[in-house]
């Protein structure tokens, strides 16, 4: 079959048709469909139609496609496949043989722009676009609801397939179906039906909620008796427990006042043991005087003592400091002379080495001979520091002499040193300041970049990101090719650029195909970097040999092929020789130049240099004949950098000046530092011998002091122990005393934390003042109180005993039935709540759900009359009037006279009795629904030609006054000499292998045409 091609008989100009898009009413309702267009859509291939704003007849035979329309609609304004009752899945909405289809809706908007929306389905998923900005399914179905278009109501959207559903409907869900239909609109007060927009929709919601709110109530009214038998129990079982309480409840006031006197014998008896702590407390008091008055008097001596003690204790400190020093200094003398002989040997290396380099230093070499005499000296004065202490000043005397002279010494090496120092320093600023020249000269990779820069910006970004981020990658990427390759000789540089093209002497080149895709991804695709990249053959070098000798053709003056006058990385020179045959290419010089003709004719090369040009050698196909190109090279651009050979050499011989300069200058500093060193080490040894005869000067004089300090100690020792035996006899009985102390204090505590835990009272805290003035109306004395407690125990004994769970089953019920009632209460208002909400809901639904079924009802009988025929809508209801999910419409129909009215059935009437009875049904709910179009597929089969005739006359009147919504009415066939409003549209559809596409359909220039022929 060929594509379906759909045209409509009314004819909508373009003037028209802007018009509707230009916001002019012409008619049309806000939401009504402007225009349809379909692409790849079960049947059609692509399709585009506009309807009328009243009354559109589709018309056509079966299988053309005019359910498919209505299917479009539905699925184009987001409703569900249920719906439509075909397909389960919308993937089964794409033309067979195609990828996807789409949809494009454009509704009416009064106030703007109109909104077209167009959905595109494919075998994964659907996207919507409103005015081709994209959105979702639930933006798509917000505008929907807000313009009140109900595709899944079949009181307003009647698909060929769901004809039979609306029968099948029970009353209940006709009812909801209805309210779906009339929600947001309310009867006139004058009884007439007014379409007045009242905000969201409320019938049906309000229904909802009775019916929601009645389930509750039902619950609540079932809790709520449950509740109130369960509490008369309980109070019944309660009133049995009260007597056994109060037996339990006077016992249980015996064995209280018996638990207070026990806790008043525990405070007084631990107040006993209290006043016998304070007793012992005074004792100890008196006898703490008099051990501080004997202290007191004892107190010169003890100073005496411990000045004594002190004194040799400091003394002992000192002598043993100045010992541990003394030994301390030997071991470093010792140390140090082992040192000096380490020196003695590295100097003599360093003696050596210098005598073997320069035997014009002969200065240097009495110096170092001096040095070993004076260390020599050194060390024999080091032999002679045992000496005795009356020795100790001349040699004082002597050594400081010592250190001046070499702490002069050491001044003014350092001061050479520092001007030596310098001097190394100017000298290294000239070395480097050299070699930076040197190698700015020789960095041609630096002149390239740069050139590179200025030829090609976006490559040279991409070498700087590559140098950065080489890691990334698997294997070697390597720089453009210009910086890749070393000519050898700059001259044949021009040769080396007239082979390569631009393109790609600027070209990355990669070895790994992963990491070609990767690398142009990041500059190209996310940097926006224009940059080339090529991919090495995986091809070894050695593949790529010359195909003859260069030897064979030195005749000719060809001196090497192109590949031997540069170098590159193997990877660059693969590509290369792939690429541009730089292998095969000869160069030759001025005789190549003279004999070209020859080499023509009789060398195999198509292609060679000579000093100044570039020949190419090609054979016509056809006749065999040579031909022959020759080009001028220009001088090399990309290659001509070289290095300056004249002035790296005089940079060099510079060079190498400064260096002999620096080491002569470094080794005179070396040989101030050793001088340094060793005069270092002597004054430092002088210094050490210093310390060590001063130490044993001090040691002689503490060692006097140390005896005097001794003799004073034991005098003192002597004198305070007699006066301390009289102190150590009174300590002895405070001792005494603070024994027994301890103890009544530590039985106190313990009673008083008794009398605390048995009172009930925190361990930190004090008995209260009501129970302090409780315990006073008690007896005070411990045998009075348990002569109290045995009367009240005797009495406790005489009474009956309860079990205890009894009394605790008592309050156990108390609590719960207190529980109970306040529960009771709460469910006793949340019914009466429930209550009031339903009525007050039921008084906003009710009157107007019966006032809109009797004007549906009016009209319902009206259009049955014109038929000849009787039926009635009424609102059921139960016995119970609070049962709103069994409310439901009742649609009764009769069709003969002898009949009586029947409900509506799918199994009383018959088809075409069901589709009279359906299309009037939704007649009658069209004056008083506010929407922007509905439709009805197919309703008019199994219709006998007389109420077929009256049905679609009907239908007509009432879908083509003014101020109606739109109405689509799908048809196979028509009776003839129908009655026709003006302002209705035929769409006729056709289908066909020889139909002219839609787009070339033009109804002017066919009648024009007609007119003309007909002339």
């Amino acid at each position: 079959m060929g594509s379906s091609k759909i045209k409509q008989g009314t004819f909508l100009t373009k003037q028209k048709i802007g018009n509707v898009r230009n916001n002019e009413n012409n008619g049309y309702q806000k939401g009504s469909i402007v225009r349809l267009k379909l692409e790849n859509f079960l049947t059609y291939d692509s399709v585009e139609l506009s309807p009328g704003p009243h009354l559109n007849l589709i018309i056509g035979p079966n299988g053309t496609g005019k359910s498919t329309i209505v299917c479009a609609i539905c699925l184009g304004l987001g409703g569900k496949t249920s719906v439509i009752g075909r397909a389960n899945h919308v993937v089964d909405y794409i033309k067979h043989g195609c990828n996807k289809a789409s949809t494009t809706i454009e509704l009416f908007n009064p106030d703007g722009r109109n909104w077209v929306i167009t959905r595109e389905i494919t075998e994964n998923n659907s996207t919507w676009k409103i005015n081709d900005a994209s959105v979702s399914l639930k933006d798509v179905e917000n505008l929907v609801m807000e313009l009140n278009i109900q595709v899944g109501n079949l009181c307003q959207f009647l698909p060929q397939d769901r004809v039979a559903d609306f029968v099948r409907m029970n009353k209940h869900e006709m009812l909801e179906n209805t309210e779906k239909a009339l929600d947001g609109f309310q009867p006139a007060r004058n009884g007439r039906v007014k379409a007045k927009k009242v905000g969201p929709p409320v019938m049906h919601e309000y229904h909802c909620q009775l019916k929601e709110l009645r389930v509750q109530t039902r619950t609540v009214e079932t809790s709520f008796k449950n509740t109130k038998e369960y509490l008369e129990n309980e109070k019944q079982k309660i009133g049995r427990l009260e007597d056994d309480v109060k037996y339990f409840q006077e016992r249980q006031r015996h064995l209280e006042r018996i638990e207070i006197l026990n806790k008043k014998r525990c405070w007084i008896e631990y107040e006993e043991v209290r006043q016998q702590y304070v007793q012992e407390k005074e004792k100890k008091d008196v006898l703490n005087k008099k051990i501080k008055y004997l202290r007191d008097k004892n107190t010169p001596l003890e100073k005496k003592l411990s000045d004594a003690s002190g004194k040799v204790q400091e003394l002992d400190s000192g002598i043993t400091i100045l010992s541990q020093e003394a030994r301390e200094y030997g071991q470093k003398v010792v140390n140090r002379t082992k040192q000096f002989e380490e020196y003695g040997e590295k100097i003599q290396e360093v003696v050596e080495e210098f005598n073997l380099k320069k035997q014009t230093e002969e200065d240097r070499k009495q110096r170092i001979y001096m040095w070993k005499q004076q260390l020599e000296g050194l060390e024999n004065e080091l032999e002679s520091l045992s000496v005795d202490h009356q020795d100790v000043f001349p040699l004082l005397s002597e050594v400081s002499k010592e250190i001046a002279e070499v702490s002069r010494k050491i001044y003014t090496i350092g001061s050479e040193k520092e001007n030596v120092k310098t001097s190394i320093e100017a000298n290294e600023n000239r070395i480097k300041g050299t070699e930076r020249h040197l190698n700015k000269i020789k960095d041609v990779g630096c002149q390239r970049l740069e050139m590179l820069r200025r030829k090609n910006k976006s490559a040279y970004d991409a070498v700087i990101w590559l140098r950065e981020n080489e890691q990334k990658y698997k294997k070697k990427i390597y720089e453009p090719i210009m910086l890749q390759i070393n000519v050898k000789n700059p001259e044949w540089a021009k040769y080396v650029e007239a082979q390569i093209p631009f393109n790609d002497m600027i070209a990355f080149v990669c070895e790994d195909e992963e990491d070609l895709e990767s690398f142009m991804k990041t500059l190209r695709d996310e940097q926006n970097l224009k940059i080339n990249v090529v991919m090495a053959p995986k091809t070894s070098l050695d593949s790529f040999k010359p195909p003859f000798s260069i030897a064979n053709f030195k005749k000719f003056g060809f001196h090497h092929y192109l590949q031997d006058l540069f170098e590159a990385p193997n990877a660059v020179m693969r590509y290369l020789c792939h690429m541009h045959h730089v292998h095969c290419v000869p160069v030759g010089n001025k005789f190549t130049k003279d004999n070209v003709e020859c080499i023509i004719n009789q060398t195999p090369f198509k292609r060679f240099f000579t000093e100044n040009h570039l020949y190419s050698v090609r054979k016509s196909r056809y006749t065999n004949q040579l031909s022959t190109i020759s080009s001028e090279m220009r001088k090399a651009d990309l290659l001509a950098l070289s290095v300056d050979t004249t002035q790296v050499h005089h940079l060099s011989e510079k060079l190498q000046i400064f260096q002999e300069e620096l080491k002569l200058w470094k080794a005179k500093h070396f040989e101030y530092e050793q001088e340094e060193k060793q005069l270092n080490v002597k004054q430092e040894e002088l210094r050490r011998k210093k310390n060590c005869l001063e130490s044993h000067k001090k040691k002689v004089k503490l060692a006097l002091f140390h005896a005097e300090a001794v003799t004073n100690k034991l005098e003192a020792e002597r004198e305070i122990f007699e006066a301390s035996t009289t102190i150590q006899e009174a300590e002895q009985q405070l001792e005494q005393v603070k024994e027994v102390m301890d103890n009544k204090k530590n039985e106190a505590h313990n009673l008083l934390d008794i009398a605390k835990k048995i009172t009930g009272i925190h361990p930190n805290e004090e008995l209260p003042e009501d129970l302090k003035k409780f315990f006073a109306q008690l007896p005070q004395t411990v045998d009075e109180i348990d002569n109290e407690i045995h009367k009240e125990q005797a009495k406790a004994d005489c009474l009956l005993q309860t079990d205890e769970s009894v009394v605790q089953e008592y309050k156990q019920k108390k609590q719960e039935i207190k529980k109970i009632e306040k529960e009771f209460c709460n469910k006793m208002q949340h019914l009466e709540q429930l209550k009031k909400k339903i009525e007050e809901i039921k008084q906003l639904w009710l009157p107007c759900l019966e006032e809109l079924i009797s004007h549906i009802n009016m009209k319902f009988r009206k259009y049955f009359a014109a038929l000849g025929c009787a039926g009635e809508v009424t609102l059921s209801t139960s016995e119970n009037p609070e049962d709103f999910e069994n409310y439901g419409v009742l649609i009764r129909v009769k069709y003969r006279d002898t009949e009586e009215l029947k409900e509506l059935t799918p199994y009383h009437q018959s088809g075409g009795e069901r589709s009279v009875a359906t299309v009037l049904y939704m007649m009658a709910l069209q004056e008083m629904t506010k929407v922007p179009f509905r439709c009805v597929d197919e309703i008019n089969q199994g219709m006998d030609s007389r109420n077929e005739r009256r049905v679609f006359e009907l239908v007509v009147q009432t879908a083509c006054l003014e101020a109606t919504s739109q109405y689509f009415l799908l048809t196979p066939k028509l009776l003839p000499d129908l009655a026709y409003a003006e302002n209705m549209t035929i769409l006729f559809i056709h289908n066909g292998p020889k139909m002219l596409n839609h787009t070339q359909w033009n109804l002017q220039q066919f009648l024009q045409r007609q007119i003309r022929l007909t002339e």
